[in-house]
């Protein structure tokens, strides 16, 4: 009777794992973990279901990995070591990996050799399918070595929050041919401005920076980017050399209420240089107070001269912060801020090349909160709000941009920075933009989605 029931057990066994295998092909199992693709506990039970389930299980689990350093450690090489000894273990996981987070919980008190002799460039190594490779909260320090060779092609590279010496940024992306998107966020690049400069070409596409005006890349003299041709620039700040990057002075920056003048250097040397080639722009200024930070008189910014040094731009993405009484309405807040800021959109376009051809304007709304009546809103004047609108929709000449076609109002995504503006507005606020934006809707350009 025991070897019966074993017996039949195993047949059972045996027959389920057939039936499995033809209900269930591949490209049905590929669908159901990439359903499941953000339910870990989902993937790990999975991948213990059979050898069938293990590898597609197995491919959505280490897709995408992440390395945290929570204690204080001088130098983070050994604890990256642990996971090169994993991978060299378990090689066919290796092959899963396409993206890659190296971070650090503390901020900036881990620290990295930008070297190919260390331990986390023998683990971007041994990543075959790496595409995104990304660093938080590190410090690098330079070369234990002169050697300088390509270690890795990947698609992207994300810095955040990185503390660099003035040579080491460059030196970072020597080991990296970045084929697609470079960001940098809270992230300064400071090239020297004398001596011998090392001739670089980065082959990246798309350059997006969230960094205070005064702190845009700087890159070397001898640094070109023969393929770049969309740049994001999301404006923090106006300076952040003292509160963000140098803290001894902290107190003297934060003392000071700079403007735009005299803080826009470093990007207008870039686009000067990189410019013409550009055929996407955007420049974001939702953290900024346009009222105070904005100096309309500072003619030598190069985000009032796109004509000049973007003469073949085809789409521009303006983004701004809208801060209203209520919801369902378009009255502003303070409507000293807000006329500001439609001076600030006209000032650009009117200066923007005859090439666009669309422009979309990312907005980020906010509310005062509870208190505020009807009443309180209905004190407006709100021909005044309409006649703001309707002079930003006037310069919006098509005898002027004979090839704009699309004119597009959508909300900004504020949960994490740079993100594509392509959330949509509030139907209600969409009606009332239509309003103001007529004729542009009657000649069929103007979109919300």
């Amino acid at each position: 009777m025991f070897f019966t029931r074993v017996f039949d057990k195993r047949k059972l066994k045996r027959s389920l794992e057939r039936t499995f295998k033809k209900l269930l092909p591949m490209e049905l199992m590929d669908m159901i973990m990439h359903h499941n693709h953000d339910d870990q506990a989902a993937l790990v039970a999975s991948s213990v279901v059979s050898s069938q389930w293990q590898g597609p299980a197995q491919r959505r689990l280490f897709r995408s990995f992440r390395i945290t350093f929570s204690m204080d450690y001088t130098q983070s090489d050994p604890e990256v070591g642990l996971y090169v000894e994993f991978f060299s273990t378990v090689p066919t996981l290796s092959t899963f990996v396409t993206s890659l987070c190296i971070r650090s919980v503390i901020h900036r008190t881990q620290s990295l050799a930008a070297d190919m002799n260390s331990q986390m460039a023998l683990l971007v190594s041994m990543l075959p399918t790496l595409q995104h490779l990304t660093f938080e909260n590190i410090s690098f320090t330079p070369r234990r070595s002169q050697q300088t060779l390509l270690l890795k092609s990947i698609r992207n590279l994300s810095l955040r929050s990185i503390r660099m010496k003035t040579h080491d940024p460059e030196e970072l992306f020597d080991l990296f041919s970045i084929k697609e998107t470079l960001e940098l966020d809270f992230t300064f690049v400071q090239a020297p401005t004398t001596g011998p400069q090392i001739a670089r070409s980065m082959p990246v596409r798309h350059l997006k920076i969230n960094n205070p005006l005064d702190c845009f890349p700087r890159f070397g003299r001898e640094t070109i980017f023969p393929q770049l041709r969309a740049l994001t620039c999301d404006i923090i700040d106006i300076s952040g050399k003292g509160w963000l990057f140098d803290r001894a002075n902290w107190m003297a920056a934060i003392s000071d209420f700079p403007t735009t003048k005299g803080h826009h250097d470093n990007m207008d040397r870039f686009l000067r240089r990189h410019g013409p080639a550009l055929e996407f722009l955007r420049i974001n200024v939702r953290h900024l107070v346009l009222f105070g930070d904005i100096d309309f008189e500072d003619s030598d910014w190069t985000a009032f001269q796109l004509d000049t040094v973007c003469p073949n731009l085809q789409t521009l993405h303006l983004g701004f912060q809208l801060d209203l009484w209520a919801e369902a309405c378009l009255e502003p807040l303070m409507p000293g801020e807000f006329k500001c800021t439609i001076d600030f959109l006209i000032r650009v376009i009117s200066s923007a090349p005859r090439t666009l051809t669309s422009i979309v304007f990312g907005i980020s709304v906010t509310l005062p909160g509870c208190g505020i009546s009807g009443e309180e809103v209905t004190n407006f004047d709100a021909s005044e709000t309409s006649r703001q609108w309707k002079r930003l929709a006037n310069v919006l000449d098509p005898n002027r941009f004979e090839d704009l076609a699309a004119v597009k109002f959508v909300e900004q995504e504020t949960d994490a920075p740079m993100v594509d503006f392509r959330k949509p507005l509030d139907p209600v606020m969409q009606r009332l933009l239509a309003a103001n934006f007529a004729d542009v809707e009657k000649k069929g350009m103007l979109y919300f989605e």
